[in-house]
């Protein structure tokens, strides 16, 4: 009842306080969340600037690396250009090496034929050599001979050479003996004789030409007890007798005789 006797404007007027409280407390809380998000958003704000701070110098420094390896880039690409260049013209040449190589090898195929055809041929022409050679050699031991035999065949007719037959030889012969002496004379020449006797003696000459008989004598009479003489001989054999005619003294006679022929 008590209620039904407000008045209505005191009811109003009390409504109207209840409002503006409310509205303060909702303007308060509003300003309350509105200043805290502020100071997030100020914070987070900082925060962004300082990422972005960050992030431009990592960016700064990401260009001047980016700068780096595009000049290295193009560096190396150039060094790749000129290695391409120089690979392809290294290429050229092993190409051309190779042809030539392949030439090279043709020619020294024929070189070494051509080498085994001369060496065989050297060798045949060594065995002729060495044959011809020994010819000469034969030919020339045979010309030594015939010019030596020539020569002695010359000096034989001309009775150039000499043989000594006796040189001082002692003979003793007893009284009233004689004493042969025998020789082979290949050549017809003659036999120097020198000698002398401690008695006369005298010498008679033979040959087997004349059937072993005397043809002369020398002295032509009597003895000598030195002298010399020559006696002609003949191919064969040539012979001389000394005789000591003493019946009581012996001789001895000293000897030399040349064969000339």
């Amino acid at each position: 009842m008590l209620n039904e006797s407000r008045p209505l404007g005191a009811i109003v007027y009390q409504s109207f306080i209840i409002v503006l409280v409310i509205l303060a407390i909702v303007l308060g809380v509003s300003y309350y969340n509105s200043s805290q998000t502020t100071i997030a958003q100020a914070s987070t704000i900082a925060s962004l600037n300082t990422k972005v701070d960050t992030t431009t110098l990592e960016n700064t420094k990401l260009k001047s690396n980016v700068t780096t390896l595009t000049t290295q880039r193009n560096t190396l690409q150039t060094q790749l250009s000129t290695l391409a260049t120089e690979t392809a013209s290294l290429k050229s040449q092993h190409i051309q090496l190779k042809a030539n190589v392949t030439t090279l090898q043709g020619e020294v195929d024929d070189l070494n034929t051509q080498l085994s055809a001369s060496e065989a041929e050297i060798d045949n022409l060594t065995g002729e050599n060495d044959e011809l050679r020994s010819w000469a050699t034969t030919l020339n031991g045979q010309i030594v001979t015939l010019q030596t035999q020539l020569t002695n065949q010359t000096e034989i007719v001309n009775m150039q050479k000499s043989l000594a037959l006796e040189y001082d030889r002692h003979i003793t012969i007893p009284a009233n003996t004689v004493t042969y002496l025998e020789y082979r004379t290949n050549f017809a020449g003659y036999i120097a004789v020198m000698f002398t006797s401690t008695s006369g003696v005298y010498f008679d000459m033979g040959s087997s030409q004349v059937s072993y008989t005397y043809f002369g004598t020398y002295p032509t009479s009597g003895s000598a007890v030195t002298g010399s003489f020559k006696m002609p001989v003949m191919p064969g054999k040539s012979y001389f007798r000394i005789v000591n005619p003493s019946m009581t003294a012996e001789a001895v006679v000293y000897l030399y005789l040349t064969y000339i022929y």
